[in-house]
Parts: C-alpha cells; structure tokens; sequence
C-alpha cells in the first residue's frame, strides 16, 4: 500500500519521475501512519513493547532528568549506537552519520540542508534545556532520537524536491529545525521531522526564489536572518513557558494528592503526620530535624496491593536518602503507585519545611 501510494498518487498523478511535489517516500509513510497508526507505532524492545523516546519525553511534559529521559533506555551511547526502540534504519545514528560523511564527499547530497536543519534543532533545545534547568545532554537527547538525523541526510536532500540555489537551502534548512521543534512541542505527534519536509517540499519553490534574488541583493540578506532569529525565539520562549506550566501543574497535582494531617513538635523535631494517594491512601509520620527527613514510619499502607515490593527493595531508606533528588529516584518496578505515594510525600513535606 505504501509502494502504491509512493509511485501513484505522489509521483504519477503529478508528471511521473522529477515532477512530484514531495518526497514519495515520506508521503507514503505518512499515509500509513495515518492509516496504520498502532502497527506503525509500536515497537518491541528487550521484548516488551514500549514507547519510543521522543514518546516518553511527550508524556513527561517535556522536561525530566537525565534517568528519567536517557535513563530508560540507558545511556546517550545506546542512542548513538541504535540499541533502542525505534523505526528500522534510523535508530542508529553512527551509522546514519557514517553515511552522511560519505554522500557529502562524493557530493550525493546537498551539505547544507541536513547542517543547518540539525543545528538549529541543536540551538533551540539548547536554550529550552539551560532555562529550563536541564544539561547539555538535553539537545543532544533531540539530535539523536527519532528520525531527524534520518530524515536531514536522506529525505530533506532529496534533489527534486529541495531548493537547487545554497542560500535557498540554507533557509530551508533553518525552517526544517524550527518547524520540527514547533510540531515536537506543540502538537501530539511528538516526532515532527517527517511532517515538516513534507511541508517544507511544498514551499521549495518559494526558498529558490529566495536565493535567487539574494544573489544578486546579498545587503539583504539581513531580513532572513532577522525573520529566522525571530521565529527561533519565539518557538523557544512558548516551549519554556510550556514546561513551566507543566511543572507548576505537576506541583498542583501533587498537592491534591498528598495531605498533612498533623504536625506535632518534639524538642527540635517535627513529625508530620502525612496521607498520600497510591493506589489506596499511604499514611505515615515523618520525622523532620533541622529541615531535613531522618525518618518515614508508614502507620498504614493496607491500601497498597504490591506494598511487598516496597518493603522488599527497601524503598523507604532510598526515598529518605535521596530526598534532595527524589526526582532522580526510579520507582519500584511493579509498584509505581505506591513509589509515587512516597515521594510525593516528600515532597510535600520538604515544601512545607521550607516554607517555615
């Protein structure tokens, strides 16, 4: 289905070979994940089928920590290599890259689009990372997921359906990186790179126009520049301002779920007698000397189905130990309700503390 609607729709109805308006590869792949949406998504990894990164990344609101985003799937070397879940050919990127170097010096390809298409994407979730207090593994996170690094060697090279003219493909390129970050934060397809050629193809006409006319008004070139530096800005100050809602929304949930009940003063010592929701209602009192947990006593956890896999890993000594990081903390395979339960109580707690 996808080899007919490539060659039929995409290329035929519009002239055949060199006249297709884009990319007959990707429009086939679009049409069958639209068509195909479960079978063309779901993907078996350590043979369990889990959801890619960039997935991941878009149910954690967009922001997390290093565990929480690399983590899962191990380290930024696994990305780099390919050992993750993903779509066959593009996972791994050494090899994509390997690839790139050789079509760029045999002059296959056109350097600049996949150059300036990837640092731009780089630039973006650089700055979205830095101000939203995550490293420089953040953008790199971006760079290696998904399909991009695919999609700017293979697809958006395309030469009948990308700009001929180098200025012409230096702004395509540049409107690739700001389109695909748009679509990865701003919408529910958390990939983005394959609907942006697309969308690019259809403007290609108007990029070769471009770099015709600056060719030959080069002095001009600073309204393309401004226009590309103003659009990098405000992509990257809504994704900000997205994930700081998206925190400060986290904070509110935790505080419907977790509830002080008491507090009681003994000498230099608070106990403060907590109810957070699991799967049932996790009670505890929690031991608080100069604004740091020494303790957590749970006096009821009946609630919790999987409460043996909590005591088992001995979970409330991690949760206490690493109170200043509880967010690095992972839960407890096969019971995160309960996890969840005792680090929002944490939370809560080191909160109220901090307040007084």
């Amino acid at each position: 289905l996808g080899g007919l609607f490539a060659i039929i729709v995409v290329k035929q109805v519009f002239g055949g070979l060199g006249q297709n308006f884009m990319n007959p590869a990707l429009g086939a792949r679009c049409f069958l994940l639209l068509s195909f949406t479960g079978r063309m998504t779901a993907f078996t990894y350590d043979a369990v089928t889990t959801a890619t990164p960039l997935a991941n990344l878009a149910s954690l609101n967009y922001y997390g920590t290093y565990e929480t985003v690399v983590g899962t799937y191990g380290t930024l070397l696994n990305f780099l290599c390919g050992s993750i879940p993903g779509t066959l050919g593009e996972v791994s990127k050494l090899l994509i890259i390997i690839a790139f170097i050789y079509l760029t010096v045999t002059k296959t390809i056109k350097w600049r689009i996949p150059t300036f298409y990837i640092a731009t994407v780089f630039i973006i979730t650089l700055v979205i990372g830095f101000n939203s207090d995550m490293g420089i593994w953040y953008p790199v996170f971006h760079i290696l997921s998904g399909g991009l690094l695919f999609g700017a060697v293979f697809m958006a090279t395309d030469p009948v359906t990308s700009p001929i003219t180098n200025i012409g493909q230096v702004f395509y390129g540049i409107a690739l990186g700001i389109l695909t970050v748009s679509l990865r934060f701003f919408t529910s397809y958390p990939e983005g790179c394959a609907t942006s050629i697309l969308c690019m193809n259809i403007l290609v006409p108007v990029f070769d126009k471009i770099g015709v006319y600056l060719k030959y008004n080069i002095k001009r070139i600073y309204i393309p520049i401004i226009i590309s530096l103003l659009l990098v800005s405000c992509v990257s100050i809504s994704a900000i301002n997205k994930i700081r809602d998206a925190k400060k929304g986290n904070d509110n949930i935790i505080n419907e779920k977790v509830k002080i009940d008491n507090v009681k003063v003994d000498g230099d010592k608070k106990v403060y007698s907590v109810s957070s929701k699991g799967w049932g209602v996790v009670k505890a009192d929690v031991e608080v000397v100069d604004k740091k947990i020494i303790s957590i006593i749970v006096t009821d956890s009946k609630g919790e189905t999987q409460w043996s896999e909590i005591e088992k890993n001995n979970y409330i000594y991690k949760v206490v130990s690493n109170q200043e990081n509880i967010d690095d903390l992972d839960a407890v395979s096969g019971s995160t309700f309960s996890s969840d339960a005792l680090k929002n109580m944490v939370k809560k707690v080191m909160e109220e503390v901090n307040e007084k």
